[in-house]
C-alpha cells in the first residue's frame, strides 16, 4: 500500500534540511563577485586559484577549531575569508566578528568589501533584512545571524558578547596594547570559548 504525502511540495521543501555544502563548494556554486571586488568579476571560481582550496577544506572541517595563514600580499587570504564568512552566515549561522588592524581599515572593509559581498550574492542578499538601521557602521543584523566588527586598538569591541566565528585579519598589524589591557588576539579569541565544539577562528 502506498500512502500518499499530505505535505505539498513546497511545504516538504521547507523541512529540508540545509545543505552540508563546504567553503569552496559554497563559494563556486553561489558566490558573486562585482568589479569593485575583483579585476575578474562574475561567478567566483575555485579553479582560478586551487592553491585556497585546502584552506578552505580546512575551515570547513568540524574537527579544526582555529586556522591560522601566513601569506604573501595578494594571495586570495582576505577573498577565502569572505568566502568562509559568506558560507557561515547562509548555512550555519552564528554571531560573527571581525577583528582588523585599525578603525580605519575596518571601516572600509565593511564599505568596499563585506557590505558589497552580500549585496552582490543571491543567497546572501535574501538575508538582509532591508531595516536601516540592521545595515550600519560596524555591525550588520541579517535574519540569520550578525556581524559584528572590531579592531586590535578598541578592547571595548573584543571583549563584549559571545562569538561563535572569529577572523582576525592582518594579525601582524594589529596594535600591541599597553598597560592591564590583554592581547588583542587573545581577548577576541576568548569571546568564542561559549560555543566550546562549535567555535571557528581564521586568522590572516
Amino acid at each position: 500500500m502506498i500512502c500518499a504525502s499530505p505535505f505539498a511540495p513546497a511545504e516538504r521543501d521547507l523541512w529540508q534540511p540545509p545543505q552540508r555544502l563546504g567553503v569552496a563548494d559554497w563559494a563556486d556554486e553561489h558566490r558573486v563577485l562585482s568589479d569593485r571586488e575583483s579585476a575578474i568579476p562574475g561567478r567566483y571560481r575555485t579553479s582560478r586559484v586551487p592553491y585556497v582550496r585546502g584552506i578552505m577544506e580546512a575551515l570547513s572541517s568540524d574537527e579544526i577549531r582555529e586556522v591560522y595563514l601566513q601569506k604573501p600580499v595578494q594571495s586570495s587570504g582576505s577573498e577565502t575569508a569572505r568566502n568562509w564568512i559568506g558560507r557561515n552566515v547562509d548555512l550555519d549561522p552564528g554571531p560573527t566578528l571581525v577583528v582588523f588592524p585599525s578603525e580605519d581599515a575596518c571601516k572600509e572593509s565593511m564599505n568596499e568589501r563585506i557590505t558589497p559581498m552580500l549585496r552582490n550574492t543571491p543567497r546572501l542578499n535574501a538575508l538582509i533584512s532591508g531595516r536601516k538601521w540592521d545595515t550600519k557602521q560596524g555591525v550588520v543584523h541579517l535574519r540569520s545571524c550578525s556581524i559584528y566588527t572590531g579592531w586590535s586598538g578598541s578592547p571595548q569591541a573584543l571583549a563584549s558578547r559571545p562569538i561563535r566565528y572569529l577572523l582576525l585579519d592582518e594579525i601582524d598589524k594589529f596594535a600591541k596594547w599597553r598597560g592591564h589591557e590583554g592581547d588583542p588576539v587573545d581577548l577576541a579569541r576568548d569571546r568564542t570559548l561559549t560555543y566550546r565544539h562549535r567555535r571557528k577562528v581564521f586568522g590572516l
